[in-house]
């Protein structure tokens, strides 16, 4: 479900080895967690209903270990009770009497699946009684709980500009400015998290930790496109301008295009032209098309939404107490009409995923080393994407294969700097004569390596089988072909230093 327009009836078209690498790729990971339970969207898949499309409820049970789990509906995302009960769906959300009905008529009419309808019953029942007997904390304090929020953020985190004006010294004369500084934004709808006590403003967190100047405007009205810019020469002659500028996602609808608000946009521009030592920090939950402002400023901070205590993690980052290492998770693209996925047919009925398995860094690896024809523009950001108050170099890469398929990589890391900090080294599998389509390179795995000052800390990653496989549409197995394949090794899908050749011999995976 990647689509919130027309999200009841959407059609999303994918041939079958594309849902299986890259859309369920996130549900064979969860799994991996062993989860209670799985909502399916409201959407249809090669014209089959989510709530009552079997296939993907057994793939989800048997092939991606989901199991005895418990398989729910989104809210009101239910059409027929008893289709969606024969085809596997456990419970229906919400209760209403309409399904109520349907599944009791269909059951006198001998329509229900009786051993089906057992086998559901038998899983909210045991679902329930997890509930029950479950801990209802971890026996982690408010506190800590709260200490680990703040990790979380300030990991996560992506510095993805600084032209050396961060970290701000807490005696500089700092400007802020944006709505975004003073207020807690969060989801819409469902989405909606609400804080369980007052959230923390970036401008309460800097309050904390400055010593110098540091006044805060908000100069523009939120959701008010076309506010006036007031006053922005609060900002002329300070050492630091800081710009919180970013996008309140909600479900329902779709974003209209990649850029941020005209006013927001206007309001960097505006701060900017006062004050060239500008940072901008962006609480977003999706790429944005920074083009007309990027060449303007000096830093861009990558914030997402930080929750109730995050914005001290902004603080800690701003300042130096934390050095950034935070990654992207996407590609950020040049431009707002730089998707793959743009030029893809869809209508209000169906969205054709034409770009089968050339889907963000992919596309972009691809047609950077295979000369797509009418080759999109390289990203601004590439995927695994992050910079750091630190500086490191990679060196000496070697690789065994193991006998089970495994392949064990090593190599070293340097940190050139003066600074410790923590570096996210990533490893892309090629196989260098495909005999189906491939992309050019995948994310075969990835570390988080926390290195000292001006020491090599050395890296050693196990890759599984499957980071090597396709699905093999003909065969219906997950297939590593066998012969020649390289890796690479670096810091993102666009910057990999290190590169070593390696054979594999044919292998048929049983399991992911």
């Amino acid at each position: 479900n990647n689509a919130e327009n027309s999200r009841m009836w959407l059609s999303a078209e994918v041939d079958e080895r594309t849902l299986r690498e890259i859309y369920l790729k996130a549900f064979e990971i969860s799994c991996k967690a062993h989860p209670w339970a799985v909502m399916c969207s409201y959407n249809v898949v090669n014209g089959v209903r989510v709530a009552q499309h079997r296939k993907l409820f057994d793939l989800l049970r048997n092939e991606l270990g989901f199991g005895s789990g418990l398989i729910m509906s989104d809210w009101g995302a239910v059409t027929d009770a008893a289709a969606s009960i024969n085809a596997g769906l456990d419970l229906i959300m919400p209760y209403s009497d309409k399904c109520r009905d349907q599944l009791e008529a269909a059951y006198n009419n001998d329509e229900l699946n009786k051993e089906q309808l057992d086998e559901c019953a038998q899983r909210v029942i045991t679902f329930t009684e997890r509930c029950r007997n479950a801990k209802h904390t971890n026996g982690l304090s408010r506190k800590q709980r709260l200490q680990i929020a703040r990790q979380i953020e300030a990991e996560g985190i992506v510095l993805l500009k600084n032209d050396g004006i961060l970290p701000i010294d807490p005696s500089q004369s700092v400007s802020l400015s944006g709505n975004f500084a003073n207020n807690y934004i969060n989801g819409g709808g469902s989405s909606a998290v609400q804080p369980d006590e007052k959230p923390i403003t970036l401008l309460d967190a800097m309050k904390a930790m400055h010593t110098g100047e540091l006044t805060y405007r908000d100069l523009w009205e939120y959701g008010v496109s076309e506010a006036p810019i007031l006053q922005v020469e609060d900002s002329y002659g300070k050492d630091v301008a800081i710009v919180c500028v970013g996008l309140h996602d909600c479900e329902g609808f779709d974003r209209l295009n990649a850029r941020l608000p005209q006013a927001q946009e206007q309001l960097i521009k505006e701060v900017s032209r006062k004050n060239p030592h500008t940072v901008v920090i962006l609480y977003c939950g999706a790429p944005v098309d920074m083009s007309e402002w990027i060449d303007c400023v000096q830093a861009v901070v990558w914030a997402g939404y930080p929750g109730q205590v995050g914005n001290l993690a902004v603080s800690d980052v701003l300042y130096g107490k934390v050095n950034p290492s935070g990654r992207l998770t996407e590609t950020f693209p040049l431009g707002e009409f730089d998707y793959p996925a743009h030029y893809c047919y869809k209508d209000s009925t169906m969205s054709v995923y034409s770009d089968g398995l050339l889907v963000g860094y992919r596309y972009h690896v691809t047609a950077q080393h295979k000369g797509l024809p009418n080759a999109l523009p390289a990203p601004r950001f590439p995927f695994g994407y992050g910079l750091s108050y630190s500086a490191f170099e990679y060196s000496d890469i070697s690789c065994t294969v193991n006998e089970d398929g495994t392949v064990t990589v090593d190599f070293d890391i340097a940190n050139t700097s003066d600074r410790d900090g923590t570096e996210v080294p990533q490893i892309y599998v090629r196989e260098v004569n495909p005999r189906v389509f491939r992309p050019y390179m995948e994310l075969g795995g990835f570390e988080r390596v926390d290195i000292a000052a001006h020491t090599v800390k050395h890296v050693q990653t196990i890759l599984p089988a499957s980071a090597f496989a396709f699905y093999s549409v003909a065969e219906n197995c997950w297939l590593v072909q066998g012969g020649a394949y390289e890796l690479y090794v670096g810091s993102n899908s666009q910057c990999t230093p290190l590169s070593i050749g390696l054979t594999l011999n044919r292998r048929r995976l049983t399991s992911l």
